[in-house]
């Protein structure tokens, strides 16, 4: 829920791209606002990110590195699924 009110001046050039973009997209010109304030200000903090990286990769287990040793791993389950072990 919003509850903050802001009230902002633009040019005349900045209205008729804000409405155009509104009209096309079939949004309204605050939430085309909101979403160019997160964009621009994304105030996430580089540690967060650290940490969120930090838990995906742990999710990963021990996935190699390198992608052409991946892909030998993959193609050698793949095998063993078609073959058998």
């Amino acid at each position: 829920m919003y509850s903050e009110r802001l009230q902002l001046l633009l040019s005349p050039e900045q209205r008729r791209r804000l409405d155009h973009q509104a009209a096309v997209t079939g949004r309204s010109v605050s939430s085309l606002v909101r979403e160019a304030i997160d964009t621009v200000y994304d105030v996430t903090l580089p540690a967060d990110r650290l940490v969120a990286v930090e838990t995906i990769g742990s999710l990963c287990g021990d996935a190699p590195a390198d992608p052409d040793e991946l892909r030998e791993l993959i193609d050698a389950s793949h095998d063993a699924e078609i073959h058998g072990p």
